[in-house]
């Protein structure tokens, strides 16, 4: 689950703010 967020965060870093949480 968690390298899926960060694949989907990576790419939309701007568009999840949740990105800090998980791109910390």
């Amino acid at each position: 689950v968690v390298g899926v967020v960060v694949v989907v965060v990576d790419d939309d870093n701007n568009l999840h703010p949740n990105k800090i949480l998980f791109k910390k």
